[in-house]
């Protein structure tokens, strides 16, 4: 737990600036930090469903978490394996740790 919370902040911290995308990921980055999950899970979502790997990482980050949503393992499953079919190095990994502990929830 405390490495996804760590990669969480890694890939958090390296936001995309200079779009509009960028603005609203750092929104979402933002509310997280100050817990307001209301707000990030808003904006995660949105720009995971616009196929942004790095929102969709944080997404399933969340679900897997139980931060702003019901805890689900199946929820954070699916966003990581859509972040992870972009190259998301972090999702795959978290995808690997799953995995390997037989935590898979298909």
């Amino acid at each position: 737990m405390k490495k996804l919370l760590t990669a969480l902040i890694i890939i958090v911290s390296l936001g995309t600036a200079g779009s509009v995308c960028a603005a609203d990921f750092a929104k979402g980055e933002r509310a997280y930090e100050t817990g307001d999950y209301a707000t990030a899970l808003s904006e995660f979502k949105t720009l995971a469903e616009q196929g942004d790997a790095k929102a969709q990482f944080n997404l399933g980050f969340m679900y897997k978490t139980g931060k702003g949503v019901t805890q689900d393992d199946k929820k954070a499953v699916k966003w990581w394996r859509k972040a992870s079919e972009k190259g998301e190095a972090q999702a795959q990994h978290n995808l690997g740790v799953v995995y390997e502990k037989g935590q898979v929830v298909v």
